[in-house]
């Protein structure tokens, strides 16, 4: 994907079946997606039980950081480690989900399958409505 169009808009907006229907064409192909109306009334940022509940189950209290926080909490994994240990995987996606980043080191350095293959160890990669 080389281009970003900014002015992309959908095709089609309906309802049918109590789900939310949206048509797209991008520069590829037209594509369909789907939304449950529940899935998308649980998912409401506007209903205040939603946002108390997204924020108590997935936000943890906010904390900024400086420089020397940066360098004194950063944590690095070890590539191998994080590819055939749980424990180093857990690790490292715990602290990415904590502190919103983390580091994995001595990766290949040769290799265009390095990042898929840490995708799909991570979870299973599929297509959402983000692309």
């Amino acid at each position: 994907m080389n281009e970003f169009d900014v002015e992309q808009s959908p095709d089609f907006v309906r309802l049918e079946n109590d789900q939310l229907v949206i048509d797209w064409t991008d520069t590829q192909s037209r594509r369909e997606y789907q939304f449950d109306s529940i899935w998308l009334r649980t998912r409401n940022p506007s209903d205040k039980e939603v946002a108390f509940r997204r924020k108590r189950v997935y936000l943890f209290p906010e904390t900024t950081w400086g420089k020397e926080d940066i360098e004194g909490r950063l944590k690095k994994f070890d590539h191998k480690a994080v590819m055939n240990d749980d424990k180093a995987l857990h690790d490292f996606l715990e602290a990415v989900c904590m502190d919103g980043i983390a580091v994995i080191k001595n990766g290949p350095t040769n290799s265009r399958s390095a990042v898929p293959e840490l995708g799909e160890r991570i979870g299973l990669i599929q297509s959402t409505h983000f692309g």
